[in-house]
């Protein structure tokens, strides 16, 4: 039986692999720089671009509602009570209290979204919309995406679960359901 703490191996493991879908520079490969010389064409624009400095996070309702969209549930929903109450610590507002938005992606920040999703992944409403991840993680990428996943997707999301030589059925669930709540596409602008 799991005991509500993570343990180590299982905390390193997700933080891994959540760092594995983090990165800078544009999501689809491609670059949108000018090449120097004359051509008449433009240059070919990118699906998402990120600037090259560091990553900068979506503002914190909307990394709530975009996880609570792909669960299935609402904003206001217990199962996402960790998440609220860490939301300053996540980058939050709260002008009453003259703290202003923070949207750095830190190392810090990183691992604490990584620590309230686990309710969340564990939770009732997502085991029941997910029983078996990590296999059918298409319909979770295309809840948290809003579009299909591709066999990059796939490829990644399998090699991370495979990584972390997780043993029980629920931590791989855990591990998969991370790696999609967690990635770049989820969280960054």
């Amino acid at each position: 039986m799991r005991g509500e703490g993570i343990q180590f191996p299982v905390a390193v493991a997700l933080m891994v692999a959540s760092l594995a879908g983090c990165g800078v520079g544009t999501v689809d490969g491609s670059d949108t720089s000018e090449a120097s010389g004359s051509s008449s064409a433009p240059a070919p624009v990118s699906a998402f671009r990120l600037s090259g400095d560091a990553p900068k996070l979506l503002p914190f309702s909307v990394r709530l509602k975009k996880v609570a969209d792909a669960v299935g549930i609402e904003t206001n929903d217990p199962s996402l009570e960790a998440l609220r109450a860490a939301h300053l610590e996540l980058g939050d507002y709260d002008y009453a209290q003259d703290l202003p938005p923070d949207f750095q992606w830190s190392s810090s920040r990183m691992a604490k979204w990584v620590r309230v999703l686990l309710p969340v992944c564990r939770s009732e409403a997502f085991r029941s919309r997910y029983p078996s991840l990590p296999d059918g993680i298409e319909s979770l990428v295309e809840a948290a995406y809003g579009r299909a996943a591709t066999t990059d997707d796939l490829a990644d999301i399998q090699q991370a679960v495979d990584e972390a030589a997780v043993l029980e059925p629920g931590d791989r669930s855990d591990v998969a359901c991370v790696i999609v709540l967690s990635s770049a596409e989820m969280v960054l602008q």
